[in-house]
């Protein structure tokens, strides 16, 4: 049987991973580093996704499968088709 109150608390913990590693962000882009900043950005991005596909009982263990679930139900709301994702973004080196 599911339980849900371990998806919540997962979702939770994942959200409070999300919030350290934004913190951790900032302080490098306050202090010029700029690099460290977009690697952290993205890695807060990536833990906050996962918090949200937790509440789902959703999980994937690599990256790209992450953003390209998050992307076909979130960005492109379930069709598949995106005008912008995190993977192209991260191409255009955006986010690395």
């Amino acid at each position: 049987m599911h339980d849900i109150n371990k998806d919540i608390e997962l979702s939770k913990y994942r959200y409070s991973l999300a919030q350290q590693t934004y913190n951790n962000a900032k302080m490098c882009f306050d202090n010029g580093f700029y690099r460290d900043c977009i690697n952290r950005s993205y890695y807060a991005v990536f833990y906050a996704i996962r918090a949200v596909l937790a509440l789902e009982s959703i999980d994937f263990k690599r990256h790209k499968d992450v953003a390209a679930y998050f992307n076909k139900e979130f960005v492109a709301g379930g069709n598949g088709e995106t005008s912008g994702s995190i993977e192209n973004e991260k191409g255009r080196g955006r986010l690395q």
